[in-house]
């Protein structure tokens, strides 16, 4: 048989360097959290992202109900009507009134129920755009949650959502905008209908 070679002879048989590699190796996996709890982890970051999600779906039907009502104040501003919740009815409480008398109190009613939907127009612009910070916000932390397949599971499931909350905001404005023109239609807006 052959004679056995020494490690200073081959480098074979010279374990430091391994050994040395196989301390960092362990270092760097003892490091780490167990397998267990990166598996917590990522459970406990996608329920994270859900809570997150049910937020910004709340903050989103905010600001869609927002625009809906800026919208339509302004639809009403340009038919020159005034909704039925806005209206203000007031009569002179004098027994003898004319028709000028009367006509130019409506005109005055007419106008401060205008300034008063102005006004009710530049707090929900105000609200929308603090929502519209808000939103973007948040849509930047899910972001950095760095779960892809998981946002985009939740950004359908919201895209739907907020899809049928939209047709059911806008049929709500329809009727009520469609309510509102029969009642100046018939003469009815001064009754208080």
């Amino acid at each position: 048989m052959g004679e056995r070679r020494t490690n200073a002879e081959t480098g074979f048989y010279n374990m430091a360097s391994f050994d040395d590699n196989r301390d960092t190796l362990a270092a760097e996996l003892f490091s780490r959290k167990p397998l267990a709890s990166r598996t917590t982890d990522s459970t406990t970051a996608k329920e994270g992202l859900r809570q997150k999600f049910i937020k910004l779906e709340r903050l989103r039907k905010q600001e869609l109900a927002r625009w809906w009502d800026i919208t339509t104040l302004k639809r009403y501003l340009e038919l020159k009507q005034v909704p039925r919740g806005l209206r203000v009815i007031i009569f002179p409480s004098f027994e003898d009134l004319d028709p000028d008398l009367l006509g130019e109190w409506e005109h005055l009613i007419s106008s401060t129920s205008f300034s008063m939907i102005n006004i009710l127009i530049k707090h929900a612009d105000r609200k929308r755009t603090k929502l519209l910070q808000d939103i973007a916000s948040l849509e930047e932390e899910i972001k950095n949650l760095n779960l892809p397949e998981a946002t985009d599971k939740n950004h359908t499931i919201m895209r739907e959502i907020l899809t049928g909350y939209q047709l059911y905001i806008k049929d709500k404005k329809m009727r009520k905008l469609v309510r509102d023109d029969n009642d100046y239609s018939n003469d009815k807006h001064e009754d208080g209908c």
